[in-house]
């Protein structure tokens, strides 16, 4: 019998397999950290930590429990430093850590002058405080103590280039009267409140052979940021333990460490990658473990500011499908995404791709808030304890100027306190091509 031929409309054989293995691929995975979904250029504030209690202490210096999601949303801030050579060693922490992995890239504008770096993909530090002559040696009368210094902190916060300001102590908290830590407590204080869009960061100061002074004035900043609900990056404590969580330790009467010669012989793989310079700690080339682990401590808490509540759990589902696989040009489609299995507040983010748009004032929800005002970028937020799942849907019209066969990928994030991002892609082949295939009959 000779073969008889009949005509379909089909999609691209290969096209089609890759739109399976994708949507595969997608629902397996949904718990793996999404590519960030680009964000409005500019200064990005510090309301994602607004009104919260951090304390970045030695428990916040391993990088691999950070997502890596928040290590990206952590460059879109902005941050001045302002210090004296203790605190440099944050800065050849996160240098080195730069030099180590791209992935932790900054870019430090260090001046006497206020400015800010404009590399691309990088976290922006402005390192000084706004005075001339190039001097970016910080001391206390420089940043809080004195009117001059004040001023000149405010003349940086008034560009309103940055979302935080840090200042670091040398040996002053060794013997500081405690008036003398209440002003400086009282101060950044107000210069929080004068500036709303800012969060000015206390610091403690580092050990140097321990002594009450010291112990005392510390502990009275450690208090004082869980009282009045601010952000505390607690210099001596990362020097008092190792990164196993041993110790306490007592440093020497210069603040270098007695305890990293031992520990990096015992750890020799964790010490490999050490600043080649790191301020106060010549004794030993292994001293350096103190700027690696403030460094990435550094990471952790700008993790933190982005919005990462510093935990991260499994759970939670997320899936997103068209109501058409394969639209031509300028056809409309809907996109319905589910959301359940999260009992906390969840941010969703969707970033309509380039080929579609966005048909205003079509984003629903079955319970939560949506928004298109910065549409192509959708968002959605709600409290899932107490609705289980929700539907969001919107719809699009197909605008790509191809007219071959297209593959367009469009995907949803969503991120809740406490849990890891999650990602859902929904695939779609625009004009896919009509092809006539035999059927064969015996």
């Amino acid at each position: 019998m000779k073969p008889r031929r009949f005509s379909g409309l089909v999609l691209v054989l290969a096209l089609l397999v890759t739109l399976h293995r994708a949507e595969a691929s997608s629902a397996a995975n949904t718990h793996q950290d999404p590519t960030p979904p680009p964000f409005a250029a500019g200064k990005v504030t510090a309301f994602a930590a607004a009104a919260q209690t951090i304390i970045i202490d030695h428990t916040c210096t391993d990088l691999n429990k950070i997502p890596d999601y928040w290590i990206e949303r952590a460059k879109e801030l902005t941050f001045h430093y302002a210090h004296t050579s203790h605190g440099g060693q944050i800065v050849s922490g996160i240098e080195k850590l730069e030099d180590t992995d791209p992935n932790y890239s900054v870019a430090i504008q260090c001046s006497g002058d206020v400015g800010l770096p404009t590399e691309p993909d990088a976290l922006r530090i402005y390192d000084g405080n706004n005075i001339g002559g190039g001097d970016t040696y910080i001391t206390p009368e420089k940043y809080w103590s004195t009117a001059y210094g004040i001023s000149r902190t405010q003349s940086v916060a008034d560009t309103g280039l940055f979302g935080f300001s840090m200042w670091s102590w040398c040996g002053q908290q060794s013997s500081n009267s405690e008036e003398m830590v209440q002003q400086y407590l009282d101060t950044l204080t107000s210069l929080e409140a004068t500036y709303p869009g800012m969060r000015f960061i206390l610091m403690t100061g580092h050990t140097d052979g321990g002594g009450t002074y010291l112990e005392r004035n510390n502990d009275m900043v450690r208090q004082y940021a869980t009282d009045q609900g601010m952000v505390l990056f607690d210099f001596a404590d990362i020097e008092t333990y190792d990164p196993d969580g041993g110790g306490p330790y007592v440093n020497n009467s210069e603040g270098n460490c007695t305890w990293c010669v031992a520990w990096c012989n015992d750890h020799p793989d964790y010490c490999t990658d050490l600043p080649s310079y790191c301020a106060h700690t010549d004794e030993h080339p292994e001293d350096a473990l103190f700027c690696k682990l403030k460094g990435q401590a550094f990471w952790w808490m700008m993790a933190q500011l982005a919005g990462w509540d510093g935990s991260l759990a499994e759970g939670g589902e997320l899936r997103k499908s068209a109501s058409t696989a394969s639209p031509v040009n300028g056809e409309t489609l809907t996109y319905t995404i589910g959301i359940r299995g999260i009992t906390t507040t969840v941010q969703l983010t969707d970033a309509v791709p380039i080929g579609l748009s966005y048909l205003p004032g079509t984003l629903t929800a079955t319970v939560g808030t949506v928004t298109d005002a910065l549409a192509p970028t959708l968002r959605w937020s709600g409290n899932l304890s107490v609705t289980p799942t929700v539907t969001i849907t919107y719809a699009v019209t197909v605008s790509t100027t191809s007219t071959t066969p297209q593959v367009i990928a469009n995907t949803a994030i969503a991120v809740a306190s406490g849990h890891q991002p999650i990602t859902s892609t929904a695939l779609i082949i625009v004009n896919g091509h009509t092809v006539h295939l035999p059927l064969i009959l015996k």
